[in-house]
């Protein structure tokens, strides 16, 4: 006989949660929303959509958001990497958020709009 669910649990009456509880055990919670299918296909874009606004920046912000963002390295490696100064690196970094944030918004307002 399977164990009797507490009190706490109990959403109907409590013949209804005894008779039922093995059935409970079973049933899975991880049921997935409807839009889960639709999902790969939106990060695919996303990330579509994410590697145009990178390519559209000016070729040593393009590289220093690659290395520093996208594989992770500090910016201290990256100024050795390119032999530049860190404080470039932070620059080029400050300049391509902006510069990605500015194309996000455009996008969203045009999507908006």
């Amino acid at each position: 006989m399977p164990p009797e669910l507490p009190p706490s649990v109990w959403r109907r009456s409590p013949a209804h949660n005894s008779a039922s509880s093995s059935s409970l055990q079973k049933t899975s919670r991880t049921a997935s929303p409807a839009w889960a299918d639709e999902r790969p296909h939106c990060v695919s874009r996303c990330k579509e959509g994410i590697d145009e606004l990178i390519d559209s920046l000016p070729e040593q912000q393009r590289e220093v958001i690659t290395l520093c963002i996208l594989q992770d390295l500090s910016p201290d490696v990256v100024a050795q990497r390119l032999q530049i100064k860190e404080e470039s690196v932070k620059r080029y970094i400050k300049a391509a958020a902006n510069s990605l944030k500015k194309s996000i918004n455009d996008h969203s307002e045009e999507v908006t709009v």
